[in-house]
């Protein structure tokens, strides 16, 4: 078996010995995991950004006056456009008349695009990882329902557990 080493910085010492005590697992098949995991996601990565950056334009309600609508535009790409929001149980009513679109920008960072067929605009969040938009909450609200969540990780290739209370 190959011999490595790692040097962590002290402030990450705490994590690795609470990952060691309570993982039950050996710590290298632990950084295995968590390679195999970042390379997955950087094959994946890489080869969405050898697809291209395009202008994406969308109209997005103004912050101050609801009524107006301002376009707004950035480089990126499309992961999804349009996906519907499911009612998973969770206590949060998702409206049928909205849609959720998520891109990737050019600097790496998701752009999530809600919008509410009822308005002429929608809203535009933007979060620069994956794990920052899964676990976005507003007063104890959840930002995106599971359905939405998945699509993203899948489109990303990275792996989402929804945990359930059965």
């Amino acid at each position: 078996m190959a011999q490595k080493t790692i040097y962590l910085p002290e402030s990450a010492v705490a994590t690795w010995d609470d990952a060691k005590e309570k993982l039950g697992e050996s710590m290298g098949a632990i950084v295995h995991d968590c390679l195999k995991r970042k390379l997955a996601e950087a094959a994946a990565r890489k080869e969405l950004d050898a697809n291209g950056f395009d202008r994406i334009v969308i109209d997005v309600l103004d912050d101050a006056d609801r009524d107006r609508v301002r376009q707004k535009s950035f480089k990126g790409y499309w992961l999804f456009e349009g996906l519907q929001p499911l009612n998973d149980g969770d206590g949060v009513f998702w409206a049928g008349s909205m849609t959720f679109s998520v891109a990737r920008t050019a600097k790496g960072s998701l752009a999530v695009y809600i919008r509410d067929d009822k308005n002429d605009g929608g809203d535009l969040d933007v979060f620069e990882t994956f794990e920052e938009f899964r676990d976005h909450q507003s007063d104890n609200i959840p930002f995106a329902p599971q359905n939405i969540i998945s699509a993203v990780a899948a489109e990303l290739a990275v792996e989402h557990i929804e945990d359930i209370d059965i």
